[in-house]
C-alpha cells in the first residue's frame, strides 16, 4: 500500500515574483558569486539558455521551433538541477525546496521542467510588445516577446507531482501566465534566477569565517 500524496498548502498567491520591467542588456549574476565558480557557471547557463529563446536557428539540422523547445528545456533543467548540485556539494537544500518555498512561480518552473523532460515539449510562440527605454522615455520600440503557448491544466495534471497541488494548479497557471506575458518567458526565467541568488549568500566565503 502506498501513502496518499498530501496537497501543498503553503503557496502564497499574494507575494510571488512579479515582472515590472524587462532587461535592455542581458543580465549577469552578482560578481560576488564568482567565489562559487561551479554555481556561478550554472547560473550563467540558465540565463544564457533563456535569453537565446526566440533566436533563429543557425543550423540546418534543427528548426526554429525545435531549437526553442530545446532551449526552454535546457533553461528549466539547469534551473531546477541547481538545487541538487548545491545539495550534493554543500549538503544544504538552498536553491529550491518545494516543501518550504512559497512562490507559485518557482513551483511552476519545476512542473514545467518535469513536463518537458517526461511528457512533451513546451511550445514557444511570440507576440509584439511596445517597450520604452528607462533612460530615454520618449523612445518607444516594438519588439517580440516569447511565451509558452500550450500551458494548460490538462497537460500539467498528467505529471505525478501535480497531485501535490490539486486545487491550486489553476491559480498557479494563472499567476504564471500573467507574469510570462509581461515581458516574456525569457525575462521571467532570468528574473527568478537573479532574485533567487540571495539564498546563496550563506555559502559565500566571508559568511563562513
Amino acid at each position: 500500500m502506498t501513502g496518499k500524496s498530501k496537497e501543498f498548502t503553503h503557496l502564497d498567491f499574494e507575494n510571488y515574483i512579479k515582472i515590472e520591467r524587462g532587461y535592455a542588456i542581458i543580465p549577469s549574476p552578482d560578481e560576488k558569486y564568482k567565489t562559487l565558480p561551479d554555481i556561478y557557471a550554472r547560473l550563467c547557463s540558465v540565463i544564457y539558455f533563456a535569453c537565446c529563446i526566440g533566436e533563429k536557428s543557425d543550423r540546418a539540422c534543427i528548426s526554429n521551433s525545435a531549437r526553442n523547445e530545446a532551449l526552454i528545456r535546457a533553461a528549466l533543467s539547469e534551473f531546477i538541477a541547481l538545487d541538487d548540485f548545491i545539495y550534493k556539494t554543500y549538503g544544504r537544500r538552498l536553491w529550491f525546496n518545494d516543501h518550504t518555498n512559497t512562490d507559485p512561480i518557482f513551483h511552476m518552473l519545476k512542473l514545467l521542467r518535469n513536463y518537458n523532460i517526461h511528457i512533451s515539449s513546451s511550445v514557444i510562440d511570440s507576440e509584439p510588445m511596445q517597450v520604452r527605454w528607462l533612460y530615454e522615455p520618449e523612445k518607444i520600440l516594438t519588439m517580440d516577446k516569447y511565451f509558452i503557448s500550450n500551458l494548460n491544466l490538462e497537460s500539467l495534471a498528467r505529471l505525478d507531482n501535480a497531485k501535490k497541488y490539486l486545487s491550486q494548479l489553476p491559480m498557479m497557471i494563472d499567476a504564471f501566465e500573467e507574469q510570462q506575458h509581461m515581458f516574456g518567458i525569457c525575462t521571467l526565467i532570468m528574473k527568478c534566477t537573479l532574485v533567487n541568488t540571495a539564498c546563496l549568500d550563506v555559502l559565500l566565503p566571508h559568511r563562513n569565517k
